[in-house]
């Protein structure tokens, strides 16, 4: 369970990134990172979703809404940062944080 860790590093002040492929991944990071945040309560903390690759597209917007920051590889993943393989409009539609990196 990656509550257990998250939690009491969160709570001391950590800045904390989890991977996640896959829409499943990415729904238990979200979720974890959410849990976290609403019981620790609210700060600059800067969570990061590091691939947030193949995310489902209901949960799109809670990286948004949870202010978690989406860590992408476009040329990892997809072949570069502009083709339809990954949802980068959405997420900025979603006033989501991208961060580009090579991985």
């Amino acid at each position: 369970d990656r509550y257990k860790f998250v939690q009491p590093a969160d709570k001391v002040g950590f800045q904390i990134m989890l991977h996640a492929i896959g829409g499943a991944a990415n729904d238990v990071v979200l979720s974890v990172f959410e849990r976290v945040a609403k019981e620790n309560g609210a700060r600059d903390r800067r969570f990061r979703v590091e691939h947030a690759h193949n995310v489902r597209e209901e949960d799109l917007p809670r990286f948004g809404k949870s202010k978690i920051i989406a860590s992408m590889q476009p040329h990892l993943f997809a072949g570069g940062a502009w083709n339809d393989s990954e949802p980068y409009r959405t997420l900025l539609d979603s006033n989501v944080v991208i961060a580009f990196g090579s991985d």
